[in-house]
């Protein structure tokens, strides 16, 4: 199991790294829900400079919901272009 799940899942905290540099993060909110209802949760991910001590103030309702459509939209268009759906190749069921 990867350090940062292995944390993640049963806490154990000396296999992750102490600089706070790495590859992977894991968000771990913890809501209560009544049955019958939802919750939605918004994370946007945000590049700052270390030396910057200046908040980033953001309204993640601000256009979240079209940024969120046209990144799903772009992924779409990619995966569109390297299948089988558009490109030509012999499906690998059809052999």
């Amino acid at each position: 199991m990867v350090s940062y799940a292995r944390c993640f899942t049963t806490g154990t905290e000396e296999t992750v790294t102490k600089t706070n540099k790495g590859t992977k993060f894991a968000a771990h909110y913890k809501l209560s829900v009544v049955g019958g209802s939802s919750a939605t949760v918004k994370c946007r991910l945000v590049f700052r400079a270390k030396a910057s001590k200046t908040p980033i103030k953001l309204d993640l309702h601000d256009d979240f919901d079209r940024i969120f459509k046209s990144r799903i939209a772009e992924a779409d268009g990619f995966y569109d272009q390297v299948s089988c759906k558009t490109s030509h190749c012999i499906p690998l069921h059809a052999v």
